[in-house]
């Protein structure tokens, strides 16, 4: 889901009010996006969340997934509705934390992101965005980093 603001629009109503209409669209996917407006950013954003979501509920479409983490691969005993709720990233900065690994970031370019932990783990992901390149990094860093025995140290990093 991606947001992007398409125009402001300057309105004059009376010589003594004006205001500004920020025009906004976000798209699911590559295929569907909803347009919306507002007085505010947040308002417009809002008015475009709401069509989407009148959309996908009168078609009765599901919005597009990401990718999942595949938990079968995963042996800790922690049970999957647990990590379900976390994403990628916040997974591997537990396991590299639990490992007692440090993590250093690398950005490439503006959607290549580049994750070191230790001296010995690296994994490139490339995205649409910012933030769908660390999500890409983090998931291949799971695969690599090797899980430890989270039953004895279940610790949650706090910022």
């Amino acid at each position: 889901i991606q947001y992007v603001l398409r125009k402001e629009q300057f309105l004059s109503t009376s010589p003594n009010r004006s205001h500004i209409l920020f025009y906004y669209r976000v798209y699911l996917g590559h295929d569907l996006y909803f347009d919306g407006h507002g007085p505010t950013h947040q308002q417009a954003r809002v008015n475009c969340a709401l069509n989407a979501f009148y959309f996908l509920r009168q078609n009765q479409l599901s919005p597009p997934s990401t990718p999942q983490l595949n938990f079968s691969s995963c042996s800790s005993p922690i049970s999957k509705s647990k990590h379900s709720t976390k994403s990628e990233i916040s997974l591997m900065y537990e396991r590299a934390k639990q490992l007692g690994l440090s993590i250093h970031i690398e950005f490439l370019d503006r959607f290549t992101v580049t994750y070191h932990i230790g001296g010995q783990y690296s994994a490139t992901g490339k995205g649409f965005n910012k933030h769908s390149a660390k999500q890409a990094a983090a998931e291949k860093m799971l695969k690599i980093l090797p899980t430890t025995d989270l039953q004895s140290t279940i610790n949650p990093i706090t910022r």
